[in-house]
């Protein structure tokens, strides 16, 4: 991609950890973010934070695909297993959707999650446009 390409920032709930010098998360969700990101000078994410080794079904983002992460929640478990955000929870979150708005120029905020719902509250009052992606489960659909 060309250097004056857009930066994607995307909103999510998907835990990153950084191992063998790469990021990595849940691989449906990197897959995805690997075909959106050949489009774009790179991905920053807004997304909790983990340590350890990557889990089963985690793969890595693609090589040469720039990424940064910016942490709100660091150790906070996995998918439905995610402790409830809480107050002291809001500060840092905040701060990392500002960093966001500075280093993105199109913002994806993915739901249904705690920091998609504060995204969509103060996203909008910022300078970068946006969009929102439904990432859920539709657990009666038959």
């Amino acid at each position: 991609m060309s250097a004056g390409a857009p930066v994607l920032g995307v909103v999510t709930s998907c835990p990153h950890l950084f191992h063998d010098g790469r990021w990595w998360s849940y691989e449906p969700y990197v897959l995805e973010m690997n075909a959106l990101g050949r489009h774009f000078r790179g991905l920053t994410l807004v997304a909790p934070t983990q340590d350890g080794p990557p889990p089963e079904f985690w793969s890595p983002y693609e090589v040469g695909l720039p990424v940064t992460v910016i942490g709100f929640r660091h150790n906070a478990d996995r998918g439905l297993a995610q402790s409830r955000f809480r107050p002291r929870d809001l500060l840092p979150a905040l701060g990392a959707l500002r960093r966001l708005q500075r280093e993105a120029d199109l913002i994806q905020v993915r739901s249904p999650c705690n920091i998609a719902l504060l995204a969509s509250l103060v996203l909008p009052m910022g300078p970068r446009p946006l969009f929102a992606k439904y990432a859920g489960q539709w657990q009666d659909f038959p």
